[in-house]
């Protein structure tokens, strides 16, 4: 544990030079001549924003609401009453800015810094916090790491990814990392929020000292629509859909991660008055009534043990995908569906729509389901086929991302070593993955390892990446990744081929640090390509032969399936370079290059961008 908080403690010497700023906001009725401005601008980090003291507020306690993700303190009151039915109610408040795009370390040493400002501002000895989205992260930083608990009474958090969420796994995955805006920018606090970091953070909090002097009260939604639609079809197919066994998904975060370990759930699975989405469980005319529920009347501890929640649980220990992924900056995809009658793509391309579907089969489109939703910027196809297989091309000359889904209920799982009991893997220890496919026989699986964060929750430049060999064994297919790999946060990108299916699958683990340390597999030095990002079709290999022997030069696309490889068996000991073609049909995007050198391997990531 040590090791981990002088890591945290190197990490967030910049925050504590970042200045704070104090702005005394009108009442809710006068806010209209403050809109814009540097009153809840997007440049205003470190800024505390006091509301209006009403004068009916008596002894009730401050209410201190901190924003999510890619937002700023206007949130809670720019198109939100939340402000004005706070102060109505009675309430002396404050609303902070953090950093937007940053990580939950960062944002939780700032967070509790300007806790002590504002207590101090009211003379009070504790608040309570009402934190929306990735704020109750930060909230729980600050809290547990950062030793705030014993300024806040309590939080109560608003679809706050406590487990992370899919989303962020996603946008660090090959499928659209290139696409940084797909779901948002892939930012510091994107990739915070991976789940396998995530677990790596429930991990560390869970069992810090401090966790007990905590009161987390958490609400979780279960809908979405508009704008998040496609997010939510796609957390729909990661243990987020509309059962009584997944509980559904607000859009951006699946129900069962809004549920903080050892602390009250306030909305059960299904709960009528989650029916919510992720942007308006933080609004006050749906919400308001629910979160003063939850207000003590003093500032004297209340924990309500009747509605903790204390059941061990990792809700991202078995992954499923019902849906293939599509993916380009441009040019032409193709799926080809086998015995199915309802075929839907949906698209999502950020900037417009300039995609084609063509097809080849007897397939007919449903010109009433064929529609533009403007506001999420997703094109639904929906399509008739009425013969035993058809092909679907997709192409445009822009970025876009495609979920391909049938009526045939066919899913693949991916199970691993994880479970409700391990969160987390160690340096040096083995990993195993399982995967199978029911509904549909497989014919391969490949599957692919790449290092998207430091643990200590930097990024990492190290390029360290590693496919998975798939075969098969007692009816699924298995793939063993030895314990080779250094600390760190790795996205798990696997395609499972099925004899009528693909299914895409994609999710992250950690490796923390172990007292013995690691040989790391990546050991091989000199192992280098030029240009990366590759411009072009053709990159320089640099890479040094130690000993004779046997040497291969691999190449293999993001999800570990081989497009190139080349014997180096008959080169000398010494320093060497080859020049590697790319083949005119690769599309662009993330590639693995991997030598194997004798007993040696080493695997890094290139980029093709031409």
């Amino acid at each position: 544990m040590l090791i981990f908080r002088t890591i945290f403690a190197c990490l967030l010497i910049s925050t504590l030079a970042f200045a704070q700023r104090e702005i005394q906001l009108p009442a809710p009725s006068e806010m209209l001549v403050v809109q814009g401005g540097s009153t809840g601008g997007s440049n205003d980090v470190g800024t505390i924003y006091y509301g209006a003291v009403p004068a009916n507020h008596g002894t009730k306690p401050v209410l201190v609401f901190i924003h999510g993700y890619n937002s700023s303190a206007s949130t809670w009151w720019q198109n939100n009453d939340m402000y004005s039915k706070a102060f109505a109610d009675g309430y002396r408040t404050a609303f902070v800015s953090v950093h937007p795009d940053q990580n939950m370390w960062t944002n939780g040493q700032l967070f509790a810094n300007m806790l002590n400002t504002i207590r101090n501002h009211y003379g009070v000895n504790r608040v309570v916090v009402i934190a929306h989205s990735k704020g109750g992260v930060d909230s729980d930083a600050a809290l547990v790491h950062y030793e705030a608990w014993n300024r806040v009474e309590r939080v109560i958090t608003l679809g706050s990814p406590h487990w992370g969420t899919p989303l962020a796994d996603l946008a660090s995955s090959g499928w659209t990392s290139w696409l940084g805006a797909i779901f948002g920018q892939n930012n510091n606090a994107t990739k915070s929020l991976q789940t396998g970091n995530m677990a790596n953070f429930r991990a560390l909090t869970d069992n810090h000292a401090n966790r007990p002097k905590t009161n987390f009260r958490t609400f979780g939604g279960w809908d979405y629509y508009g704008s998040l639609w496609i997010s939510g079809v796609y957390l729909s197919s990661k243990g987020g859909a509309k059962n009584n066994t997944d509980c559904g998904n607000d859009g951006v975060v699946n129900y069962k991660s809004t549920r903080r370990p050892n602390s009250s759930v306030i909305f059960a699975c299904l709960d009528s008055r989650g029916k919510i989405h992720h942007f308006d469980i933080a609004k006050g005319t749906p919400m308001w009534n629910h979160i003063k529920l939850q207000l003590p009347s003093s500032l004297t501890r209340e924990i309500d043990n009747s509605k903790m929640d204390t059941e061990k649980y990792n809700p991202f220990a078995v992954i499923q995908s019902s849906g293939e992924f599509l993916s380009a900056d441009q040019g032409k995809r193709s799926v080809t569906i086998h015995n199915a009658s309802k075929v839907r793509i949906r698209v999502y391309q950020e900037n417009g729509f300039a995609i084609r579907i063509s097809t080849s089969g007897n397939v007919e489109a449903n010109i009433d389901n064929v529609y533009n939703d403007s506001e999420s910027n997703v094109k639904i196809y929906d399509f008739e086929q009425y013969s035993p297989s058809a092909t679907y091309e997709l192409s445009s000359d822009k970025p876009y991302f495609a979920v391909v889904e049938t009526d045939r209920n066919i899913t693949a799982t991916l199970h691993t070593d994880l479970s409700n009991e391990k969160f987390t893997y160690k340096e040096g220890e083995d990993m195993n993955f399982f995967v199978h496919l029911e509904g549909d026989e497989i014919e391969s699986v490949s599957g692919s390892l790449m290092k998207t964060l430091n643990i200590d929750g930097s990024d990492d430049n190290s390029q360290i990446s590693s496919t998975l060999k798939f075969t098969k064994k007692n009816g699924q297919f298995t793939a063993q990744q030895r314990g080779t790999l250094p600390a760190g946060v790795y996205n798990v990108a696997i395609q499972v081929k099925g004899k009528e299916v693909t299914r895409s699958i994609v999710t992250s683990i950690a490796i923390v640090p172990s007292e013995k340390g690691v040989q790391v597999e990546n050991n091989l030095d000199g192992l280098v390509a030029y240009p990366n990002p590759v411009v072009s079709d053709k990159a320089q290999i640099h890479f040094e032969i130690q000993k004779k022997g046997i040497h291969f030069l691999n190449i293999y696309d993001f999800t570990g399936k081989k497009v190139y490889s080349e014997n180096l068996s008959h080169l000398d000991v010494g320093k060497h370079e080859i020049t590697w073609q790319a083949d005119a049909s690769l599309p662009n995007g993330i590639y693995i290059y991997e030598l194997i050198s004798n007993d040696k391997k080493t695997a890094k990531r290139l980029v093709l961008k031409r």
